[in-house]
């Protein structure tokens, strides 16, 4: 939940994160480095408004000027629907905006090139992908809750009958009656040798980026990749709907769905690893 800075209704810090950066080189004569890295953040760190490339933009130019050298980075997105991007116990005068952009960006480009100065080589074959789909039911609603959700405007506060909670709670409502009981999801797995990406879509909880790099039997090369495929707004962990909160609001799904991408795209790994 997003309260504002230094809001009194901040209790505590909750729940994990994943402060881990991964990274691949991948070298060939002749051409410039490509850099594939995966990390836990959401990319909101130009400020409110701003169309930004945001922080992976600054990793980018960071890490080429520490690099000294012409690369070319590929940013994945790893599980970070729980997390906050922002330090709401400091003063919002203390967070102007665009300066956590860069202060991210250039953190991020320092530990790649520190971990690329250790890095091992690893041998990039066989190459091989694997696309499952799940379908997964979506969240009811009642006759009258879809009635009063398409009378909300989401960029006019005065139609939403209430919060911002409330008006998240029937765009819900509105997207599930366009998708039916059901949504099939594409969940994949790409393997390059000892390495391993999971892709899934949404905006998913940290936990799952956690789970299946622990389970996968490319363990520890192993990285998940959210927002892939499809954008279908955050998919909580299931202890998660008992708590509330504005993802749990904007979930279109039931919960066990987000366990359930993560037991697929665990198979999907042991699939493309052979295993």
């Amino acid at each position: 939940m997003y309260f504002g800075y230094q809001s009194p209704d901040i209790v505590l810090l909750d729940g994990p994160t994943d402060p881990i950066l991964g990274v691949f080189s991948f070298e060939r004569e002749g051409r410039p480095r490509v850099v594939l890295a995966n990390y836990g953040l959401h990319a909101c760190t130009a400020g409110g408004g701003a169309l930004s490339a945001d922080y992976p933009a600054a990793f980018e130019d960071c890490l080429r000027e520490v690099m000294r050298e012409e690369l070319h980075l590929q940013f994945t997105n790893a599980p970070c629907g729980n997390v906050n991007h922002c330090d709401l116990s400091r003063p919002v005068e203390l967070n102007p905006n665009g300066i956590l952009r860069h202060r991210t960006g250039a953190k991020l480009a320092e530990a790649a090139w520190r971990s690329l100065q250790q890095a091992t080589e690893i041998d990039g074959a066989p190459v091989r992908a694997v696309s499952k789909t799940l379908t997964a039911p979506t969240r009811g609603y009642t006759e009258e809750e879809l009635e009063a959700a398409r009378a909300v405007d989401i960029y006019d506060s005065s139609t939403w009958g209430g919060d911002f909670l409330e008006a998240t709670k029937k765009r819900r409502v509105l997207c599930c009656a366009e998708w039916g009981d059901s949504y099939d999801l594409e969940i994949g797995a790409l393997r390059f040798g000892e390495a391993g990406l999971a892709f899934m879509p949404g905006e998913d909880y940290v936990e799952f980026a956690i789970d299946i790099k622990k389970r996968s039997p490319l363990y520890p090369h192993t990285f998940a990749v959210e927002l892939a495929n499809d954008d279908i707004s955050y998919v909580p962990t299931e202890a998660a709907f008992e708590r509330g909160g504005y993802t749990v609001y904007a979930c279109r799904f039931e919960p066990g769905t987000g366990e359930q991408m993560a037991e697929t795209a665990l198979g999907a790994l042991r699939e493309v690893a052979g295993a």
